[in-house]
């Protein structure tokens, strides 16, 4: 069994006091850590995960985006990259991108209402308010 207290404590830390990213991500990681082949792949795209969410929390849908598609490539199962590549996407301006990446979340977890909402609140508004829901 490995141990993986110490990359918990260091999501946590990552995000200061918020625990709700870091709980993410850690799951996002903690959950294919069984798969031997799978670990240093997955702990990357965890941290590329928090630093694309980061920027995007800092208004660099672009350097979201870099980090988020990076994150999708090496965790391609998980629906919280994806929704968060989709608000990425949507806050450059890049519709038709974050209308996929909302439906490749539903895709792979059915269950994600944040990418549902995002994905509604989507086809409402386009381009003309950019009220999103990262809350996954």
């Amino acid at each position: 069994m490995r141990d993986t207290t110490g990359a918990r404590v260091r999501l946590r830390a990552l995000r200061g006091g918020c625990l709700v990213l870091p709980l993410l991500a850690a799951s996002l990681v903690l959950s294919t850590l069984a798969c031997e082949s799978q670990p240093v792949r997955t702990l990357r795209g965890g941290r590329l995960y928090l630093s694309g969410t980061e920027a995007l929390d800092r208004g660099d849908p672009r350097g979201a985006i870099a980090q988020l598609e990076e994150a999708a490539i090496l965790v391609p199962n998980a629906s919280e990259i994806r929704n968060h590549l989709g608000l990425a996407y949507w806050s450059a301006g890049e519709e038709e991108r974050a209308r996929a990446a909302f439906e490749k979340a539903l895709d792979l977890d059915c269950d994600n209402e944040a990418a549902r909402s995002n994905l509604a609140r989507l086809a409402a508004e386009g381009a003309s308010s950019i009220r999103i829901d990262a809350g996954d």
